[in-house]
């Protein structure tokens, strides 16, 4: 989702709940707003200092995991 490229850059992320939405995209938001790596839009642009979601060391962990390496 857009999110995710969002949030795997340095930007500040804002999200706008907008109704009528998954429960998938509610609670993923919700999750990157929990974590302080996006903000609920409320009207004004906001600036804070943010670092990139990278879960790629993670991901290929998992898959060693997985795959028995």
């Amino acid at each position: 989702s857009m999110m995710s490229e969002a949030a795997a850059t340095t930007a500040p992320l804002l999200i706008t709940r907008l109704p009528g939405h998954s429960r998938r995209i509610r609670d993923f938001s919700a999750g990157l707003i929990a974590s302080g790596r996006a903000r609920d839009f409320t009207g004004r642009l906001e600036v804070w200092p943010t670092a990139p979601i990278d879960d790629t060391e993670a991901a290929a962990a998992e898959l060693r995991r997985r795959l028995g390496y």
